[in-house]
């Protein structure tokens, strides 16, 4: 369903990303709720979509145009955020080669493929199995 407004933008990535959020403390949930509410308002107001009618074109804006003017260190911090969000979508996997760029690196630094680190990892369960 698309959003009419960006309340309702907002209210349905709080509704889709509050059960994924595992293991953190309230505080930190309540800020990662309010950034991730904060992506889907922005997008809303550009191109008046909502979580699940987003398209690549509107991530790539995101990144090159809307965070523009933004540090590199911010850039980095949004593209956890979205990267999240796209996981939580099912968009990340096939989407994951288009998201390399600058902005995956707290420096600004050109993006380097590489097998270490540790893997994200989310829930898997669904909103509608709070069991």
């Amino acid at each position: 369903m698309r959003p009419k407004n960006h309340i309702q933008a907002r209210r349905q990535i709080y509704d889709l990303m509050r059960c994924k959020i595992a293991g953190k403390s309230p505080k930190t949930r309540k800020q990662l709720l309010k950034n991730y509410q904060m992506i889907g308002e922005i997008l809303w107001r550009h191109h008046q979509i909502g979580i699940y009618q987003i398209k690549m074109k509107h991530v790539l804006w995101f990144f090159n145009q809307f965070l523009s003017n933004h540090t590199p260190n911010t850039c980095y911090h949004y593209w956890l955020r979205t990267a999240e969000i796209l996981a939580v979508a099912n968009k990340y996997q096939t989407w994951e080669a288009h998201l390399r760029g600058p902005w995956r690196n707290a420096k600004g630094q050109p993006f380097k493929d590489s097998n270490r680190g540790r893997k994200a990892t989310l829930r898997e369960k669904h909103i509608d199995d709070r069991t």
